[in-house]
């Protein structure tokens, strides 16, 4: 999974990203600055590199219009340094995102089988909403699943 939650910026342009399965990583920006001479304008430019944020849909983070960074390659090229613990809310949406990708359809024909709206799909499947039962009820129909609430 490379959705992204949050990234800070550290001391001698690391990043620290949590990703949405709670998994910490650090990624050294400097490694860029060969490949892509953008990059380089994050060291030039004072206070950009701290201006670093995630992208709306979590698949990547920028600092402006001409400078950003896929998830996947914070994923695959950074280190891993810890993990915390992962919400409600994004245990529902990693198992959301999973099950979606499984059935092998988007986020548009989820919605246009539920009638939940792709923005609402789109929250749920970053874990920054708080859906109802009936509303993850409806999409586990949608995706031919069925829905089983536990309390332990």
């Amino acid at each position: 999974m490379y959705t992204i939650k949050t990234v800070k910026a550290k001391e001698n342009l690391i990043l620290s990203a949590t990703f949405q399965n709670g998994i910490i990583k650090e990624y050294d920006v400097k490694q860029l600055f060969s490949i892509f001479p953008a990059f380089k304008e994050l060291q030039r430019t004072k206070g950009l590199f701290e201006k670093v944020r995630v992208d709306i849909s979590g698949q990547g983070i920028i600092w402006n219009d001409d400078i950003d960074l896929d998830a996947r390659d914070i994923w695959e090229k950074g280190i891993e340094v810890g993990k915390t613990e992962i919400s409600a809310n994004d245990m529902v949406a990693v198992t959301l995102v999973r099950a979606r990708r499984k059935c092998g359809i988007t986020q548009v024909q989820l919605s246009e089988i539920t009638g939940i709206c792709q923005a609402d799909i789109s929250r749920i499947e970053r874990g920054i909403a708080n859906p109802s039962i009936s509303t993850l009820s409806r999409l586990a129909k949608g995706l031919g699943l069925k829905l089983n609430i536990e309390i332990n």
